[in-house]
């Protein structure tokens, strides 16, 4: 892994860049750093959680499921 950053993003980035507020460049970019084994992501479980309750108010059932599936299968959760 390159130089060994790493991040704890939290359910605030994480809605924020889903409404793509004026810092979602920037988790976007730590997504694409994570994904190519530049930097370490991490994420609570419990953050996750807020999200899911969230999108499923505003967005449904359909929509925050899907959002929490891709986003654990992207951060690995065990």
């Amino acid at each position: 892994m390159g130089n060994g950053d790493s991040y704890v993003l939290d359910s605030f980035a994480l809605i924020g860049y889903l409404e793509n507020e004026p810092f979602a460049q920037e988790i976007e970019d730590l997504l694409y750093r994570a994904k190519n084994n530049i930097s370490r992501l991490y994420l609570h479980a419990l953050h996750l959680g807020e999200v899911y309750y969230i999108t499923l108010r505003e967005q449904g059932r359909g929509f925050s499921a899907s959002l929490v599936f891709a986003w654990v299968s992207f951060f690995s959760f065990s």
